[in-house]
């Protein structure tokens, strides 16, 4: 090992690495640990120390200085609570679990020093072959790399063939030689101090086999990135292993290595050399760092092992008497921990991605194999769901015209058929079409106000989420707000109109009546219930006056923020006055969007205790603001 070409820390980077340590490098490596985790031996998580760090700092400083300093010795706090996390469905050996240690959060708390101290000169001491555990770096790039070689090695055309091997090495505790890790960090240049330290504290460590891959190419006995099929290659690589194995005691898993030959390799030529290294040739080289090494197309076959993990955690907590808010955050973090890794770096199939989002719809609509529920909000999918939505190729090619009546007014009737109710709202703002077809069509897109065709309009096209779109500002304002999960959902539920009132039963076959059963004094709609209930009535009265003084204060302080903050202002209440016993008050406005522009107006009809009784919607065409007011 100390032939290699190792790199060394310069002489001010050993100096700043020993300098004593600060009470601002405590508090940064506190105030950075996570306030809540598991459990440590000593039953104090690090928000503990956090909250109380006004008393205990000049504790923790004393006991810090006390490591660097050489005084007080980490084996004291080095006492862990392991735990065993199953890596395969079934474990039947010690080797099929992942060992989890729980420290001692003033254990971290060194150690978290230490790191933070290497950490600006660790990318002079790692290869560039390293692509993890350093800032700049991602592990993906290494996926990437080996994609791409396996593609372009598969395509190539040449008489020699290429060989990869893929090899295991087993993380043994028992298996890693310290003297190998002190001697490795001497030959850096680390201090005595901090070797001590780090010695002191470390359990395991993954050592890399770079630097001697590194020595082998510059001499010119190992061929970097296409492994030639020959003998002396395959004995090279298996002298370096033997090399860093019997300097640093880890051991090479034949079971788990594997060797895949590409093109134009002959059989004796094959055998000749899994002979050599003992490892297990196959032609499939499986997963690399957690993704699938494609040969070949990509096919959903390849990450079937995604939709299963999903599946496997869904099913899990599907038996949890979870709410609705519960499953869209389980959702969430399922999502996110599977499948955003893999996507980083190779794009999954489309029927992968299907079967992942009907996993998750079911799971949310609280769906068991044995037990169906109502889908109360239907599921809009992207573009390719909204094209097989559409009505039949009969009514696509039915004019407009068609829907217009002999007095120039909509047939409401027909048109209802087709269309839902917030679509008619929006269509009762527009004036009817002439019945005169004499003229020319010209196209029109319907997702841009000038009827032009543009990147934007496509966008908002593809990225549909609800046949809802007009209220697309309405659902960001939902899930934009920062409140509870429950009530974002119960006013996602109910902007959609998706409870289960009388209304939407009877429309399912499970309710012989529309009427509310409570007040029989209309159709029990979502409004009805929330709003215009015997019992819903007295709790929104209650609520006006502290609406109207909220209101006010925002007001108020937007009116100040509008004049500078001026005073001596004259101030006008402006409300609703209620008409006279008996009688109905008609309020109507009119607004232009531009001068003069489009303009519309709309009026409405309530009686003296404001509750609503008419109203009515009209485009009245371009106009100036004058005109649209009378």
């Amino acid at each position: 090992m100390t032939e290699s070409r190792f790199p060394e820390l310069p002489i001010e980077a050993g100096a700043a690495l020993s300098v004593g340590v600060t009470i601002e490098e405590v508090w940064n490596a506190l105030f950075d640990m996570p306030p809540f985790r598991a459990p440590d031996p000593d039953e104090y998580q690090a928000v503990f120390y956090q909250t109380n760090w006004d008393i205990i700092c000049h504790s923790l400083l004393d006991f810090v200085h006390g490591v660097f300093e050489g005084g007080r010795s980490m084996a004291a706090m080095n006492s862990t609570l392991i735990a065993l996390i199953p890596k395969v469905q079934v474990p039947k050996t010690i080797h099929q679990f992942r060992l989890i240690s729980f420290c001692n959060v003033s254990y971290k708390l060194t150690i978290k020093i230490v790191a933070n101290r290497l950490q600006k000169y660790m990318p002079s001491l790692i290869l560039p072959y390293q692509s993890s555990f350093i800032p700049g770096r991602h592990i993906q790039d290494n996926i990437i790399v080996a994609q791409e070689l396996i593609h372009s090695k598969r395509m190539m055309k040449r008489k020699k063939g290429f060989m990869v091997l893929k090899i295991d090495l087993e993380k043994a505790y028992d298996h890693l030689s310290w003297d190998f890790l002190n001697a490795t960090l001497s030959l850096v240049g680390i201090s005595k101090g901090l070797i001590r330290i780090i010695m002191d504290c470390v359990s395991s460590s993954v050592m890399q086999l770079a630097h001697l891959i590194l020595d082998s190419v510059l001499a010119g006995r190992w061929k970097p990135i296409k492994i030639e099929v020959s003998e002396n290659q395959t004995l090279e690589i298996m002298r370096i292993l033997d090399v860093f194995c019997g300097a640093s005691g880890q051991k090479v898993s034949p079971a788990k290595s594997i060797i895949h030959f590409l093109r134009n390799v002959a059989d004796p030529i094959r055998s000749a050399i899994c002979h050599r290294c003992s490892f297990t040739p196959t032609d499939e080289l499986g997963r690399y760092l957690g993704i699938p090494i494609v040969h070949g197309r990509v096919r959903k076959s390849h990450f079937q092992n995604v939709v299963a993990r999903v599946r496997n955690r869904l099913s899990g907590r599907s038996s949890s008497p979870l709410s609705m808010a519960g499953r869209t955050t389980l959702i969430k973090l399922v999502i996110q921990s599977i499948t955003f890794y893999t996507m980083q770096v190779v794009s999954l199939p489309r029927g992968i991605c299907v079967e992942i989002d009907k996993l998750c719809q079911n799971f949310l609509r609280g769906h068991k194999e044995d037990q169906k529920k109502l889908h109360m909000v239907p599921g809009y999918g992207p573009l390719l769901e909204q094209v097989v939505s559409v009505p039949s190729a009969a009514t696509l090619h039915k004019p407009v015209t068609s829907f217009v009546t002999s007095s120039r007014g909509w047939d409401w009737p027909r048109i209802s058929t087709y269309l839902n109710h917030a679509s008619l709202l929006c269509l009762a703002s527009v004036l009817p079409p002439s019945s005169d077809t004499s003229g020319s069509d010209i196209p029109f897109c319907r997702l841009s106000s000038p009827g032009d065709y543009s990147v934007s309009s496509a966008y908002k096209l593809l990225t549909l989420a609800s046949g809802l779109s007009y209220q697309s500002r309405l659902w960001k304002t939902i899930w934009l707000w920062e409140g509870p999960q429950l009530i974002r959902l119960f006013l996602w539920r109910v902007a959609g109109e998706s409870l289960l009132t009388n209304e939407a039963r009877f429309k399912r076959h499970l309710s012989p009546s529309l009427d509310c059963s409570g007040c029989n004094l209309g159709t029990e709609s979502t409004l009805h219930a929330l709003r215009d209930y015997a019992l819903s009535k007295p709790i929104w009265s209650g609520t006006q006056a502290i609406l109207r003084t909220a209101l006010g204060f925002r007001e108020s302080w937007a009116a100040a923020r509008a004049v500078g903050g001026s005073s001596n202002k004259d101030w006008m209440d402006i409300r609703w006055l209620k008409p006279p016993g008996d009688f109905l008050k008609l309020n109507i406005d009119g607004s232009v969007r531009g001068n003069p522009r489009i303009a519309g107006a709309g009026g409405l009809i309530r009686n003296d205790s404001g509750g609503w009784v008419i109203g009515f919607v009209q485009n009245i065409g371009i106009t100036s603001v004058t005109m649209a007011k009378l």
